[in-house]
């Protein structure tokens, strides 16, 4: 599995690729 970081404005989490695959 591949861990990336998102950030939102001045937010950052670590997701996975695949559960930021289904909401792109």
């Amino acid at each position: 599995m591949n861990i990336l970081l998102v950030c939102d404005g001045n937010t950052c989490r670590s997701v996975m690729a695949e559960a930021l695959g289904k909401q792109r």
